[in-house]
């Protein structure tokens, strides 16, 4: 049977924990006799050996890109998109989190090995992100990022963009301007800057323009750096966490809903009040400015350096204004109190939504107030994509202050 070997990167030095098989048709999960840390996973406690099939299918399928960008590597590296296995094998090496996948027996060593990009190499890797991965062209890129857009990792030195080869870390995710979606980029960072005026730990985010080339540069809160080193930080999404699939992440899909996800930030982090509270202002601050897209993978928990303590919230990323593009569903990911049409959602839903969460209906009112007294559209810049946000924004907030 074939096996990879899945180390995590803890305080800066490779700890094997355990092995990765393929049967031909499923994944196996092993941890290694010798892994005395706590599980790669909530759902797959380090108390417990082995785990089959769908256990160990579940989080490590969610380490991949979905959709087209799935398509898009699997074409490159000329392998079926459904082989999890195979596409593990062929992009494992830098994925988000500390985990690192490879046929390697030993790792001794944080990578260091990366491609150092001009502005017309820049160029191009951003303008082929949707069409081609990087791939065909770097032959040490083994990175693998989850969700749906178009995106890759780089390193950062000042201006300079370097591409992490093999299992070298980066420090940013960068993601291009979509031929589908219009502003895409300029829509995140705007949600961005809102969710943190908002009281909301989110990445820094921001458009950047290197050369001739402008791209959403994120930093990644999963890295952090000590004497010019780069180091990683273990995470995972709520999906892998709650053990659901990646197309399972939409409540009306049979995913998570969001007493799901309080319930769980509650019983694990190592501060539950806290996350708890920051959880149900993310909910509301993404019903306020209409993101439709708000589901269990866009929240996640980080652990410490140590792997040693409890997890808690990661700052909040992919926060978009969905409501300003035509072709998306407006239907609410998670919904409140049951309903998932946002203009459907009344007084009763919300006060369900909070008895669901074991809150008085007050703090969902208080929280409300407090987001909507933080907001200000005036700080930033005007541009079309602003308007169209302020104006989903503006409508919400007057509904919704007759309610709650």
């Amino acid at each position: 049977m074939e096996s990879l070997n899945v180390f995590i990167e803890i305080e800066g030095r490779y700890v094997k924990a355990g092995n990765l098989a393929s049967t031909g048709h499923e994944i196996i999960f092993e941890y290694d006799d010798e892994y005395s840390f706590k599980g790669i996973s909530l759902s797959m406690p380090s108390g417990k050996k082995l785990y089959e099939y769908s256990e160990a299918h579940v989080f490590f399928e969610n380490l991949l890109p979905e959709a087209r960008q799935r398509e898009i590597i699997a074409r490159a590296g000329r392998l079926s998109s459904a082989n999890v296995y195979g596409l593990l094998k062929k992009y494992g090496g830098e994925c988000a989190g500390a985990i690192v996948i490879t046929e390697d027996d030993n790792l001794s060593e944080i990578g260091s090995s990366y491609e150092q990009l001009d502005e017309m190499e820049f160029e191009e890797l951003v303008e082929n992100l949707y069409h081609s991965s990087p791939a065909v062209k770097h032959k040490g890129y083994r990175l693998s990022l989850a969700g749906a857009q178009a995106k890759t990792s780089v390193k950062m030195d000042g201006n300079r963009v370097f591409l992490p080869l093999g299992t070298s870390p980066g420090t940013h995710i960068v993601k291009a301007f979509s031929p589908d979606f219009e502003g895409l980029p300029v829509n995140e960072a705007l949600c961005a800057q809102l969710a943190k005026a908002c009281g909301l730990p989110v990445c820094k985010t921001e458009v950047r323009k290197i050369g001739k080339t402008s791209a959403l540069f994120i930093e990644r809160y999963d890295r952090y750096e000590n004497d010019d080193r780069i180091f990683r930080l273990h995470q995972e999404d709520f999906c892998q966490a709650l053990g659901y699939s990646y197309a399972l992440k939409y409540e009306s899909e049979g995913g998570p809903d969001f007493a799901r996800c309080v319930e769980l930030v509650t019983a694990v982090s190592s501060r539950p009040a806290e996350d708890k509270l920051l959880l149900i202002r993310w909910f509301i601050f993404n019903f306020l400015t209409g993101n439709a897209d708000a589901h269990a993978k866009n929240i996640s928990l980080i652990y410490p350096q140590g792997m040693n303590g409890r997890p808690h919230l990661a700052p909040f990323y992919d926060l978009v204004c969905t409501g300003i593009y035509e072709n998306l569903s407006k239907e609410q990911a998670m919904s409140v109190g049951g309903e998932f049409v946002p203009e459907k959602v009344t007084k009763e839903h919300w006060r369900k939504f909070a008895k669901d969460l074991g809150v008085n209906f007050r703090l969902i009112q208080t929280t409300f107030r407090d987001i909507t007294e933080k907001t200000d559209f005036g700080k930033i810049a005007d541009s079309d994509i602003k308007n169209r946000i302020r104006k989903i924004y503006d409508s919400r907030k007057k509904w919704l202050t007759t309610i709650l």
